[in-house]
């Protein structure tokens, strides 16, 4: 601990990043009065005492937030997405090392409406003696609470939609991919070779159908749908990991639906299935951390392939299941921040490790996939961290769904001249 910082700001004796550094998710390097990252970022350093972590029962503020712009509607984004809480209930790692997203001054606004909104609409996470459980009514401590979602009127810039709108275009484009190519960016084709739940098959169904609709039988696909979103949300939740991720994916290509179809009626169903894209969420989160991390190895044998084999479908259920996680977590902020409303995601839900390899995803064989496990650079991502990817990778090792977190994050333009400098086409 520096000399000049006493406990006195500090009683519990643990040390504590100055409060820019600990929103950004960056490592401070505690230097007084300004750490080395706020002076090169010419940033106001403050160092904030350490805040209660006792919960309290806070009512509900039902208030209006006030109106505002803001002038990067992803500044909302990053901070629902990357940084939740300064210090967060599960998981919490205030040192992590995130990538720097104060990249301008548009991401100022999002301090300030890290301290408008205090309150969480969504049941938490928590964790307590080693287990995940639910807590419905007790919200935390101001400094620690996360936002709830409020109506606000947002303007939405150009630069800002180009930085959300690649994801949803892709999201749009999912039913068409999952009738058609039997995958979405973040489900692999071969993941319901075997067996696909039947929850999934009318959701697949149901796209099919959304392919088809005219002015014609408009009226009888939004029922269609509104009974198949009803069937899934009143049964009782799975408890197999497929299962699990099969109604995941039903409720996504529902969402997709009712979310861009155009059609009211439709739309007027976007809210009420927020809650059950949340409880997806916890499942999915549940899953995974319950689950053991499969033995990969580092070079694979292509002769015999029975290992080989192994590797690849554990990879498949793995991988799509993170890749899920983390799609509802973002598709549930765009959805928020598309109405007006500030969405903030548990970030423990957005800490799961992503596989950066477009070689091994689009790999349509056992051999195929072992060729390029062993012969082309895979980056595990944590914690949304992609500097590695950014330093090491080429414009061929990202698929869509690393396009459409890295565009979400940095920035369309940065995407582009990242490509561009590699010799890639975004």
């Amino acid at each position: 601990m520096p000399a000049e910082r006493d406990q006195s700001a500090n009683p519990t004796g643990r040390q504590k990043s100055c409060a820019r550094c600990v929103r950004s998710k960056r490592r401070c390097d505690l230097t007084q009065p300004s750490c080395l990252r706020c002076v090169r970022q010419h940033f106001t350093c403050s160092y904030p005492p350490r805040p209660t972590h006792n919960l309290t029962l806070v009512p509900e503020d039902d208030s209006p937030m006030p109106d505002g712009n803001i002038d990067s509607a992803a500044s909302a984004l990053d901070m629902s997405l990357i940084r939740g809480l300064q210090e967060t209930p599960v998981n919490s790692r205030q040192d992590t090392c995130l990538l720097d997203f104060d990249l301008n001054a548009g991401l100022e606004s999002v301090g300030f409406l890290h301290d408008l909104l205090n309150t969480s609409p969504m049941p938490e996470i928590e964790q307590r003696e080693g287990s995940l459980v639910r807590s419905t009514h007790i919200r935390q401590a101001r400094s620690t609470r996360l936002p709830q979602v409020k109506a606000c009127e947002w303007e939405l810039t150009p630069a800002s939609y180009a930085r959300i709108s690649y994801a949803i275009d892709r999201m749009k484009e999912a039913p068409a991919t999952m009738v058609l190519e039997n995958q979405t960016p973040w489900s692999h084709p071969l993941l319901y070779e075997d067996c696909m739940p039947r929850v999934l098959q009318e959701a697949h169904a149901t796209c099919a159908l959304y392919l088809a609709r005219n002015e014609t039988n408009s009226a009888f696909f939004a029922r269609h749908v509104i009974d198949r979103v009803k069937e899934v949300t009143s049964s009782p939740p799975p408890t197999a990991p497929v299962d699990i991720l099969a109604r995941a994916h039903a409720l996504i290509l529902y969402q997709v639906m009712q979310a861009f179809s155009g059609d009211l009626q439709l739309y007027a169903h976007v809210g009420p299935t927020f809650p059950h894209l949340e409880e997806s969420i916890y499942a999915l989160y549940t899953t995974l951390q319950e689950a053991e991390d499969p033995p990969y190895p580092a070079l694979l044998s292509l002769y015999p392939a029975a290992t080989a084999r192994e590797v690849w479908c554990a990879f498949i259920l793995r991988e799509s299941s993170q890749r899920t996680l983390l799609t509802l977590c973002q598709f549930l902020v765009l959805l928020h921040l598309l109405q007006g409303r500030s969405y903030c995601v548990n970030h423990a839900a957005v800490t799961s490790k992503i596989t950066t390899s477009a070689h091994l995803w689009h790999a349509s064989s056992t051999i195929e996939f072992a060729s390029a496990w062993n012969e082309k650079r895979h980056f595990l991502v944590a914690d949304l961290d992609f500097t590695e990817v950014l330093e090491g990778a080429g414009p061929e090792d990202i698929d869509v769904f690393g396009r459409m977190i890295l565009v979400t994050i940095l920035g369309r333009d940065d995407m582009l001249g990242w490509f561009a400098e590699r010799g890639g086409v975004f």
